[in-house]
């Protein structure tokens, strides 16, 4: 069920669909998709039919028993891009420390 919980999220993010729009495409509540992720129960075999309708796979590859080279792929580069924002991130920062540093520097010039 791990990997059910884990597929249901890559896909729904891999196809650009938020909580709240998936929700509302299998007419569940957003709880029950949040649920679903954190694997606090499973969806039902027609809600994994619908999922599946939608994201356009095989249910084995919902499941986790069929290899799926898009999610593959998808979490690749998924990983890639959280890295890419952390560095993004520390940047902003040592840019934020710059920027307070010459506004104090300034601020003091122009009150003396």
């Amino acid at each position: 069920m791990e990997q059910l919980a884990i597929n249901l999220k890559h896909f729904r993010l891999m196809h650009g669909y938020s909580v709240e729009r998936l929700a509302k495409e299998l007419r569940c509540s957003n709880s029950t998709i949040t649920n679903w992720e954190k694997e606090i129960g499973c969806p039902n075999a027609s809600k994994i039919q619908m999922l599946c309708d939608i994201y356009k796979i095989e249910p084995g590859q919902l499941m986790g028993g069929s290899p799926c080279k898009e999610l593959d792929s998808f979490y690749t580069e998924y990983k890639d891009i959280l890295s890419e924002i952390a560095s993004l991130e520390k940047q902003k920062s040592e840019i934020d420390t710059k920027l307070r540093k010459y506004h104090e520097i300034f601020y003091k010039k122009r009150t003396t």
